[in-house]
């Protein structure tokens, strides 16, 4: 494999390496944001040491595809301390599959370049097999806008190992917008693969979220599921060995095969989230709660301008969230960054466009209360996908189908089915988005939190 320049630069070789690596994606600038990502990774990297790596001293790798040795050498620095290195990815990781078809048939093309689609392949498929080259047991992923806000007192990695826990992240999300464009279109694919036997046809927990009684793949639809649990993966830890397992290279080797990475842009929070809902075990999947982290997308907008009025740009939050967690809150940095993203108003988008006018609707932000106190706030979210909410029914928060409102039937199943005769069963994600905001007292209306939780 290539390597690049300072082989474990900023420590000594012979010292041995750690159970875990953390990685990063490094480029100078995003292929489809337009950002200065090399600044953004400087900044993480920053975080990442003052509040966990400094003491842990973990292994980091970043990974890319060209960048020269000034910029290098502009970050390595950053990782005092630590064995850090930049690896060269070979080129096949970041090239258009055989077979795929061309980019005009590709969905959102214009949105997301073919860099951003080889990034989710990446991180669908690559990363396990060059971790595994370098000999590591487990691997952290970190995105140049991962922030984290509060102190990390021990070891991840190790936390992990002596629990025997294979995957872990800090926030979940919905990957919602199914009920526009793309319908049915996910989950007719794992559909597809348990038809031919790539999955089984129990399908692990995937379906916990199904209606009553329709706990099979061939149930597994928009209609009847809802749109899916997943984990919000710019962050995460894995088991590098669970990736290898014959059922789950199989399964990801079907994935690949299905094009759907480019021609749908399924990203890798979907195909990561259904690997493990698939293959492994509830009691070995993990959603941190006590630390404050970040990820969030924002956007450059203009205001004003006229007369003698000059314009001033502002950004805004169109997507992500920012959460305390239990020992965010006894740390002042992390309180006050939430205290400045309340302060930031949330991105207008497109609703619709014709040709007379464009509608425009401000993106959902809530507010989420602490799992074990209402008044205290948790989590500051953005776009009506990103949550707090725990993969499984016997943790709180719990997931919104787990809830016995709405058309729901028994502790853990929504029951369309179960609704009398004639009465309207409330819109999936309508419930969900309800769920998730209301029932912590914030964002009663979109755009609008009159609410304010104590920070």
């Amino acid at each position: 494999m290539p390597r690049s320049f300072a082989d474990w630069s900023t420590a000594a070789p012979s010292q041995s390496h750690s159970v875990g690596v953390i990685t990063y994606l490094a480029q100078d600038r995003h292929s489809s944001y337009g950002r200065d990502s090399l600044a953004m990774l400087k900044r993480s990297v920053r975080s990442l040491f003052k509040y966990y790596n400094a003491r842990a001293k973990d292994d980091v790798l970043f990974f890319h595809t060209g960048l020269n040795v000034s910029v290098q050498q502009s970050v390595l620095p950053l990782c005092a301390g630590a064995r850090a290195r930049f690896l060269e990815l070979e080129a096949h990781h970041f090239s258009t599959p055989l077979g795929t078809p061309p980019p005009s048939a590709w969905k959102q093309s214009a949105h997301y370049s073919a860099g951003y689609r080889h990034m989710i392949r990446f991180y669908t498929l690559g990363i396990w097999e060059v971790v595994r080259k370098e000999g590591y047991d487990f691997v952290m992923r970190m995105d140049e806008d991962s922030l984290l806000w509060s102190p990390i007192h021990y070891n991840l990695f190790e936390f992990m190992a002596a629990r025997g826990i294979e995957y872990a992240y800090r926030l979940a999300a919905w990957e919602h917008g199914f009920h526009g464009w793309n319908g049915d279109n996910f989950h007719r694919v794992p559909r597809a693969f348990a038809s031919r036997g790539v999955i089984p046809q129990s399908a692990g927990w995937l379906l916990d979220s199904c209606a009553s009684g329709r706990h099979n793949m061939g149930n597994f639809t928009l209609k009847l599921c809802g749109e899916p649990y997943g984990v919000y993966n710019n962050f995460f830890i894995s088991k590098v060995a669970f990736w290898f397992r014959p059922e789950v290279q199989r399964f990801l080797d079907a994935v690949d095969k299905s094009h759907t990475i480019y021609t749908l842009r399924f990203n890798d929070i979907l195909w990561q989230s259904t690997a493990i809902k698939l293959f492994m075990e509830p009691r070995k999947v993990y959603m941190f709660q006590d630390w404050a982290y970040e990820h969030i997308t924002f956007r450059d907008v203009s205001h004003g301008g006229g007369g003698r009025t000059r314009r001033r740009t502002v950004k805004c939050a169109q997507v992500g969230a920012f959460v305390l967690g239990r020992d965010g809150v006894l740390h002042e940095a992390a309180r006050q960054r939430a205290r400045e993203l309340l302060r930031f108003e949330a991105c207008k988008v497109a609703q619709s466009v014709t040709k007379v006018a464009i509608t425009w609707r401000r993106v959902r932000r809530c507010e989420i209360a602490q799992p074990h106190d209402p008044t205290m706030l948790d989590a500051i979210a953005f776009g009506g996908s990103v949550s707090t909410e725990q993969p499984f029914c016997d943790r709180e928060p719990a997931p919104y189908y787990c809830s016995s409102h709405g058309g729901y039937a028994g502790p853990a199943r929504l029951n369309p089915a179960s609704a009398k005769p004639g009465a309207k069963v409330p819109h999936p994600e309508l419930r969900r988005t309800r769920h998730v905001c209301n029932a912590t007292n914030v964002c009663s209306r979109e755009g609008q939190c009159p609410t304010r939780l104590s920070v």
